[in-house]
Parts: C-alpha cells; structure tokens; sequence
C-alpha cells in the first residue's frame, strides 16, 4: 500500500483548510484531478485592517472565510489561495457563470452606509467621509473625492438583517433590505427628524443615491440605481458575514 503523503504547492494553501480549519491539507491519494484544470478568473487582492495596515494571519483566514462564503453564494469555487506576500494573495476562482459580478463581489469590501448628508443633495458618484467607514483610497472607481465634511452614519451592513432582489414601480432591479430592530429606531428617530429632506446611501464611500424623505421609515428599505450586476454582487455582500479588513485589487487575470 503505497504511503499517504500530504501534498502543497510553495505558498499555496487549500482554501478549504482555511476556512474549515483543518490541520492538514488532504492526502495524495485523496486528490480531486479536477483540480488541475485552469480557474475561470484569478483576482490578487491586498488585505488590510481597518485602519489600512498590512493584515496579520489571523485576520487574513478571517477575511478568506468570508471571501469564500461570498464565492460559494455565487455558484463558485476559490480552488487555490496563493500567498505572495504578508498581505498579498492570489485567488483562482472556477465555477463561476459571471466574471464581472464575481470581481465586484470578492474585490470590494461592500460596505453598505446609510449618512445624515446635513441637508444636501450629494451627486451620485462621488466619494466621501464618513464616521463608520472613513476616506479609503479607491483609485479605481474614478471618482471625485470629497474628504470634508466627515458625514454621520446612521446605519450601516451589520444592521441589515436580510438583503434581496425585488423590483420597483419602474420594474427596475434594486436591492430591498430589512433592518435588526435597534437599528430600525435609530433610522425611524432619523427620518422622522428628516422628513422632505435628503438622506445617503453609501457603498464603500461611494455615493449611489441620495432620495428625499417622504415618511419615516421603519423597518425595510430600497437601494435604487445600482446596475444589475452591481445590485446582486450587493446582496451577496450584505447576507455574507461583513468583511472584518479592507481590500484592495491589484490584478485580475482571465486564464485562456
């Protein structure tokens, strides 16, 4: 009987010994040969914690944990994370049936911000202060900074309870959400301060919306004016454990 031997590639890791913990990778008589086919799409990403310092171990499997949830939501697989550097790695994603939906939902931490925007209308497009998720550099939306004022959070992704698609009265994607109740009051004491004014809504300090307050608004809620692609990626995001660092793209590859 020939000797069971664990096999790893020099800075690969199996990505389901990561998130399951395991505390070995599997044996060579145990390999799944599909494996050795190309990936659909791989993404080198820079992890970084909140206040955009390189990520230590423990919070890159933390970060990988949630990448991969957000993978398997999408019908994908990360087959292979590849470590370049402390905070640098490479994911192989396969399985995947749309490869700029998959960019957006594992490149992008999706913080969601709903932001007192002190009664003026922001343009949509721009990008902005806020209390919760301060002033990233996001180089690659191309989009005009605005570093002050710093914009109150009112809520933000870990007070949504459950995200979907719906539609509205235009029959237009967008994304519905539903509030955790001690969120739901601060929002409700908000709008009803607010009625006939603007409120923000805010994905990763980028402004996508900023609708008029016409009653105060309880428990649920739509975001309107999202693409289609960008609209599911978000919900994908918001049900998926948040994202405990920030993320940063560096390249993307579409093996032929």
């Amino acid at each position: 009987m020939p000797t069971r031997r664990a096999v790893v590639a020099a800075g690969v890791i199996a990505a389901t010994s990561l998130v399951a913990g395991a505390d070995s990778l599997r044996a060579q008589d145990d390999v799944d040969y599909s494996d050795f086919l190309p990936p659909d799409l791989r993404l080198t990403l820079r992890l970084l914690d909140a206040d955009g310092n390189e990520a230590d171990d423990a919070l890159i499997e933390q970060m990988i944990t949630v990448l991969t949830e957000r993978a398997e939501r999408l019908g994908a697989t990360l087959i292979h994370i590849e470590r370049l550097s402390a905070s640098d790695i490479v994911l192989s994603v396969r399985g995947t049936s749309d490869v700029v939906m998959t960019i957006v939902t594992l490149s992008r931490p999706g913080l969601l911000e709903i932001i007192d925007p002190r009664g003026a209308f922001l343009q949509s497009g721009v990008l902005v202060a806020t209390s919760l998720g301060g002033m990233p550099d996001l180089p690659d939306t191309g989009a005009a900074a605005t570093p002050k004022p710093v914009y109150q959070t009112i809520l933000s992704s870990a007070d949504i309870a459950d995200a979907f698609l719906t539609t509205n009265e235009l029959g237009d994607l967008v994304v519905g959400f539903r509030i955790e109740e001690d969120a739901g009051e601060r929002l409700k004491a908000f709008t009803e301060a607010n009625v006939g004014q603007p409120m923000t809504i805010v994905i990763d300090n980028l402004v996508i919306v900023s609708p008029v307050i016409n009653a105060p608004i309880f428990t649920e809620g739509l975001i309107q004016g999202l693409p289609p692609e960008e609209a599911q990626s978000l919900v994908i995001q918001l049900n998926s454990d948040p994202l405990p660092g920030m993320i940063e793209r560096l390249e993307i590859e579409l093996p032929e």
